[in-house]
């Protein structure tokens, strides 16, 4: 994102945020090892998000969101970031704080994408926890992912 603030990749649930940081062993049992990066455990870090923020992302699971955006849900959905990045470049144009797109594993599972430079000011980030196979984010997203927890 060119000339703009850092982005901020956000979950909306916990066994997704999972989900994508143990999506490379999908169909493979879920070893300890899977839950940490550098010697270092994985935590979860919840992010609680002012109602006034939440309530001003562009919201891209709305069909009149993607046509007041011109955006085409078949671009959005592409894998390809040559096409999804000159998407959220409209979205910050248009001076929304983020924006919030399903999952490419799952529909109902969502993630929020925030600029930081209009988001950070309402935003709080709460206690990390860190994850042990027995977390219940951990059991249902290596669940979802088709890994045996043993």
């Amino acid at each position: 994102m060119r000339d703009r603030s850092p982005v901020l990749y956000l979950a909306e649930s916990a066994d997704h945020a999972v989900g994508e940081a143990l999506q490379a062993w999908r169909g493979r049992p879920l070893r300890s090892g899977h839950l940490r990066r550098a010697g270092l455990p994985l935590s979860l870090v919840g992010v609680a998000l002012e109602e006034s923020l939440r309530g001003a992302l562009a919201d891209l699971c709305d069909p009149g969101v993607l046509s007041e955006l011109d955006i085409h849900p078949d671009r959005l959905a592409s894998r390809e970031r040559a096409l999804t990045q000159p998407l959220s470049t409209v979205v910050w144009e248009r001076g929304y704080p983020g924006l919030r797109w399903w999952s490419s594993f799952w529909g109902d599972w969502h993630t929020v994408v925030l600029f930081t430079a209009r988001a950070l000011a309402g935003m709080t980030f709460l206690e990390p926890e860190a994850l042990a196979p027995e977390s219940p984010a951990v059991v249902e997203a290596a669940r979802l992912l088709g890994m045996d927890v043993g």
